[in-house]
């Protein structure tokens, strides 16, 4: 796949949301409904969690907002409630954005704009276009630049969101990733990590990944590879997003993970056998302007362009 590649893509955003009418008692699922109605009524499809059935049913073919429940923001302080937000399946090869844009106008009817919380995430899902999965080579391109570029990545990220329990580096929840950085420097431990893709099939990507002691906690990691195969979406979904307000870090959120994927599905990791890698030391929690924080993201384009180099 090229650069220039088109995707699909899913978002999950997870609110805090204080109705602008505080009904009494604070049903979640009648504020649920508000919003369901009020994206109807911009034109998009929508539909809401009744919350009064065991199994939660979202649309069968993701062609439509879901709002629902989110279990771990808990019990926010009265007269707020807990909200995820899931979009329908968006594209590339279209103007997405006006569904963001629809979505935060269908929000301001019935919420106040949420307020910034640590507790709040976004995760994003990715698969090309139009053909729903990744082939192996991009797995294991994507698998490998995961790896390579995991501490200009999570630098990349809030303090709060850099080693959260649901988001932990991939590096750190994987067992198999985490005895290999462990027992090797950097540099060698990364070129018998990408020996080793070359020899693994999809299921044994994603155990690679994240495969850890408690199957339960193995798909809170950063990228999370669940759904490439088994019948799954064909998307890796990134989950160290903060929480987004408004459509301007919305849009800006989705773009950030398309362009990495991208970037990471199409390297030319053979093109150099001078291999380098970044250590995690050279990157110290700090929070940055708008001007740093693009300043990193085209440190990481232009290091996979100039300095990325294996076998």
């Amino acid at each position: 796949m090229s650069s220039s590649g088109s995707y699909n893509f899913g978002v999950e955003l997870e609110l805090i949301a204080e109705p602008k009418r505080v009904r009494h008692p604070l049903l979640r699922a009648v504020y649920y409904e508000e919003l369901a109605t009020s994206l109807r009524y911009d034109g998009a499809e929508a539909e809401a969690d009744k919350l009064n059935q065991r199994y939660r049913k979202r649309p069968e073919h993701y062609d439509k907002w879901w709002i629902t429940k989110d279990g771990s923001l808990g019990d926010p302080e009265h007269p707020c409630i807990p909200l995820e937000a899931v979009s329908p399946i968006l594209s590339t090869d279209y103007i997405w954005e006006n569904q963001v844009d629809i979505f935060w106008n269908s929000w301001d009817r019935v919420f106040h704009m949420p307020e910034s919380s640590f507790a709040c995430g976004s995760h994003i899902h990715v698969s090309p276009s139009p053909e729903m999965e990744f082939d192996l080579n991009q797995l294991r391109n994507i698998a490998f630049g995961i790896v390579y570029y995991e501490p200009l990545v999570i630098r990349l990220l809030p303090n709060h969101r850099q080693n959260n329990k649901y988001c932990r580096p991939n590096t750190l929840r994987s067992a198999p990733l985490y005895d290999l950085m462990s027992s090797f420097d950097e540099e060698t431990a990364l070129r018998i990590l990408w020996g080793a893709l070359g020899d693994v099939y999809h299921e044994a990507i994603r155990d690679l990944m994240q495969a850890g002691p408690e199957p339960k906690q193995e798909r809170y990691v950063l990228w999370n590879f669940d759904n490439i195969f088994g019948g799954g979406s064909g998307s890796i979904e990134f989950r160290g997003g903060p929480g987004l307000r408004g459509p301007v870090k919305t849009k800006r959120g989705n773009s950030y993970e398309e362009s990495v994927l991208d970037n990471f599905s199409d390297s030319g990791y053979g093109d150099d056998s001078s291999f380098m890698g970044k250590s995690d030391s050279e990157y110290s929690d700090s929070e940055y302007s708008d001007g740093e924080y693009e300043a990193l993201q085209q440190e990481l384009i232009q290091e996979r362009e100039h300095r990325c180099t294996i076998l």
